[in-house]
């Protein structure tokens, strides 16, 4: 059971974390002039890459990725971590998802999420949201264990 549980886990991490091929969309900028667009454009960027590792940093993606790590750890064949933990870099798995944020959330949306996570809810929904997720999986593993065992009850 340990390892079907591993496997919805992982789809889930794979779903939750794919990236679709469909190119980001940068808003049409009014040319002025090539040095003036490319300047406007490359500030944006930066400025919206520095809102979304700003989100990220608040929401503890860092941690929560290290927390995932473990958990695939403990549930791994004994021997199998040093092949697939131990090349995953955190850091590095934060970073590939800059560019998702950056996809589906504009400058305005970003500084508007971040300005809510610093109000007294926004904290308190990221101080709950570990023990949110965790009573959560719980629920899942009973759920899903229920319809297993009911979908083999039927064969």
């Amino acid at each position: 059971m340990k390892h079907l549980l591993f496997l919805f886990f992982i789809l889930f991490v794979i779903n939750a974390s794919a990236i679709t091929e469909e190119p980001f969309n940068k808003p049409k900028l009014k040319k002025k002039s090539a040095d003036t667009s490319n300047l406007v454009a490359k500030t944006y960027a930066k400025n919206k890459k520095g809102l979304v590792h700003k989100l990220l940093n608040i929401t503890g993606a860092k941690k929560q990725v290290e927390e995932i790590l473990k958990t695939m750890t403990d549930v791994l064949p004994k021997g199998s971590k040093q092949a697939f933990i131990d090349p995953l870099d955190p850091d590095e798995m934060v970073e590939q998802v800059v560019p998702v944020y950056e996809r589906y959330l504009s400058v305005d949306e970003l500084k508007a999420i971040i300005q809510f996570y610093e109000t007294p809810a926004g904290k308190k929904l990221l101080k709950a949201q570990p023990k949110i997720m965790e009573d959560s999986m719980v629920v899942m593993k009973v759920y899903v264990q229920k319809k297993l065992a009911e979908s083999m009850n039927k064969n």
